[in-house]
């Protein structure tokens, strides 16, 4: 599977493949790559429209879709399923507006939200993800984890610093202040804690399927 990472600011996304090995999760950076948030003048399009819309054509980019064979328990034959990627924004609260335009856009959205007065998790309409406020030291230290049992596979340009953060066991992550760790600490957290299910669309009988 896929996980697209992204924040509003500064305007990056980050493709994750997600790969099952020896019972254990492994995490491969694919690309980062910038967002062009451009206001327009005159038009309804601004900055966070750009952003919307960008991540609404990731969630619908068919080289991203994960194909995965589903058995029932009633020994009927196994059925092929088509997922799409996962959605993970790294989002401050002063954020969320941007969250509410894309999933007003009928896209499915996992925020990450940071939180430590009040952590849990607040789902939003039916099959358009939910809001997990969570503690900036519990998104690290799953992330630190994942990094030194080498389960973190860079296949992207990355800056030299981040990069040395990322492979050097010894270097524990502190913080998730990176522009480039932003994008990549909140959706291995949520792979590696959040269980997926199975939801409806509001007002369609169409399943969204999540693997």
């Amino acid at each position: 599977m896929f996980i697209i990472g992204s924040k509003f600011v500064p305007g990056l996304y980050s493709v994750i493949e997600v790969t099952q090995k020896t019972a254990r999760k492994h995490y491969h950076i694919n690309e980062i790559n910038v967002i062009p948030l451009v206001d327009q003048p005159g038009t309804s399009v601004d900055a966070r429209t750009s952003h919307a819309d960008m991540v609404t054509g990731l969630y619908f980019d068919k080289k991203y879709f994960t194909v995965k064979k589903v058995f029932s328990q009633d020994r009927r034959p196994a059925k092929r399923m088509t997922a799409h990627p996962r959605i993970v924004i790294f989002s401050e609260n002063s954020e969320m507006s941007e969250l509410e335009l894309i999933r007003g856009q009928n896209t499915p959205v996992e925020a990450v939200v940071l939180n430590p007065e009040q952590p849990g998790t607040i789902e939003a309409n039916a099959g358009l993800g939910a809001d997990h406020h969570v503690a900036g030291d519990e998104l690290v230290s799953s992330f630190n984890k994942a990094a030194s049992q080498k389960r973190i596979i860079i296949n992207c340009s990355l800056p030299e610093s981040t990069k040395s953060k990322i492979e050097n066991a010894a270097a524990q992550i502190e913080d998730i202040g990176d522009k480039h760790l932003s994008l990549l600490i909140p959706a291995v957290w949520f792979r590696e804690t959040v269980k997926f299910k199975s939801s409806y669309v509001t007002g369609s009988n169409r399943l969204r399927r999540q693997i």
